[in-house]
């Protein structure tokens, strides 16, 4: 059966049910990065704490298994993680190498805010928006 909204588009029901299914699936993989990038956010704002890739991918470990997702294996995931970070909310990370470790932290003048409020608010959309779908 079709629905004609009052937009004057055709809504079709398989098409929104493929498009809902498609989402869900690619949500998996951006949710566990989403929860790498926060656990590395929160370690990075900590102004004490001196945090290496492998501190990171622990960190990064812990928030993951409490949502029992798949864990981080490779350092070079997290690296990889830094470095879009600071591509995509322009944050700047410095790298500290002591003895044979580097250290990473935000630079000093960053300020202590929450770079995901944005991201917090979209979600927070977006599930109103599937609760309205299913509905």
């Amino acid at each position: 059966m079709m629905v004609v909204s009052k937009n004057s588009y055709t809504f079709n029901p398989i098409l929104a049910a493929k498009w809902l299914l498609n989402l869900y699936k690619s949500m998996a993989n951006t949710k566990n990065a989403t929860v790498r990038e926060i656990s590395i956010d929160r370690c990075l704002s900590d102004r004490h704490g001196r945090y290496s890739v492998r501190d990171l991918m622990a960190a990064c470990n812990r928030r993951l298994e409490e949502e029992k997702m798949e864990l981080v294996t490779s350092t070079t995931t997290i690296r990889l993680g830094l470095n879009n970070m600071e591509t995509h909310y322009g944050v700047h990370i410095v790298s500290d190498k002591v003895g044979r470790n580097i250290f990473y932290r935000y630079t000093p003048l960053r300020p202590s805010a929450d770079i995901f409020q944005e991201l917090k608010e979209l979600e927070q959309q977006e599930s109103e928006l599937m609760e309205k779908l299913l509905h």
